[in-house]
């Protein structure tokens, strides 16, 4: 297909109303996904109501707007299922490789990927690049348990070996367990939701520097606020004053800037508790505990 012709698409349906099957009550949990409906594909991109409301789209909690260039191995993933569609992130790791959340692909049955962009909404935007694969390309973790997110991590591999840029990188998964207490600092980035009722995702990308929570008192927040038991695997960042990752940041990354200027994917954005904007913790795939995996189901070499 023509690559104007799948970006028209695809933003075409992110145009259509927002549906959720997400639970907003704060009592349950909740993935970091956003759901849009597979209709309106009749619509004009150039209407200027459909294009107001992409424009005025969401981004991660409280974010930033990032630069050009900035977090070249963060991807977008607009992903389709039989009767509807939404948006996820997506890591480049490798030449081929990219991580996302289990919960992002399953039954997908195309995946538009996103590489290099700034803002999505711009076609040709000098530096990005789009391709699409199906539902061969997809590995999810053999242990998935998508009725409580356990193992929430996938493989996407595709077809062709991406050419590495300015705006394109790949970036390094941890070597060994990854440390988590309240001073730990992190950095979240994707194209998601800023507020619980608007629009689904934002034309440009948005990132957020967050902290660490420690597991145990994480653990017993969503012991009692949402009767949700946490498994060793997952790692906590703090949500006080009502930042962190919201619905279409699922899959993403989680990152730690090293001392040297190098960064590191330590966690895969994954869920949380009801609002985005309440302030509660929210919980990623630890990446150390999947490094052996992904090593053995794909490119990926430090």
């Amino acid at each position: 297909f023509d690559r104007m012709y799948l970006l028209s698409i695809f933003f075409l349906i992110c145009a259509g109303q927002v549906f959720s099957e997400d639970n907003d009550n704060v009592t349950s949990y909740t993935p970091r996904g956003i759901y849009l409906p597979f209709t309106h594909t009749n619509l004009k991109l150039q209407d200027p109501i459909i294009r107001k409301d992409l424009i005025l789209g969401l981004k991660i909690i409280n974010g930033h707007e990032a630069k050009v260039g900035q977090f070249p191995y963060l991807v977008g993933l607009g992903i389709f299922l039989k009767h509807r569609s939404f948006f996820c992130g997506g890591t480049l790791i490798g030449p081929t490789t990219i991580l996302t959340a289990a919960h992002c692909v399953q039954g997908a049955e195309d995946i538009k990927v996103f590489l290099g962009f700034f803002n999505i909404m711009e076609f040709e935007e000098p530096g990005s690049y789009v391709t699409f694969v199906g539902p061969a390309n997809i590995k999810s973790h053999p242990q998935y348990n998508g009725s409580v997110y356990y193992n929430d991590i996938a493989i996407i591999q595709l077809d062709e070996v991406i050419q590495l840029s300015d705006t394109i990188q790949t970036i390094a998964l941890p070597k060994q367990a990854v440390t988590v207490d309240n001073s730990s600092a992190f950095v979240i980035s994707g194209w998601g939701k800023i507020k619980d009722n608007s629009q689904p995702i934002t034309d440009k990308k948005h990132y957020y520097s967050i902290y660490g929570q420690d597991y145990s008192s994480c653990s017993a927040y969503y012991k009692t606020e949402a009767s949700y038991d946490t498994y060793s695997n997952h790692i906590c960042t703090n949500g006080a004053g009502g930042v962190g990752p919201c619905r279409g940041d699922s899959g993403g990354p989680l990152v730690q800037v090293n001392s040297d200027g190098s960064s590191t994917m330590v966690g895969l954005i994954s869920l949380g508790i009801g609002s985005c904007e309440v302030g509660a913790p929210s919980l990623y795939t630890d990446m150390s505990k999947f490094r052996d995996w992904v090593i053995a189901n794909s490119d990926y070499t430090d």
